[in-house]
């Protein structure tokens, strides 16, 4: 989870450079691929403890 929060940090940061430049927000940011996988990490964690 530390990993895929630091990916998710740089992501955000170049989303922010990119705002701030003019660019497209999430153009090459990574961030919609990162949150996916850690969807699929809470899918995966919440199967292990089913309510």
């Amino acid at each position: 989870m530390v990993g895929y929060n630091d990916k998710l940090q740089q992501g955000l940061d170049q989303a922010l450079t990119n705002i701030e430049q003019g660019r497209a927000a999430f153009e090459s940011t990574g961030i919609p691929d990162t949150m996916n996988k850690i969807n699929e990490l809470l899918g995966q964690l919440n199967a292990l403890n089913p309510s």
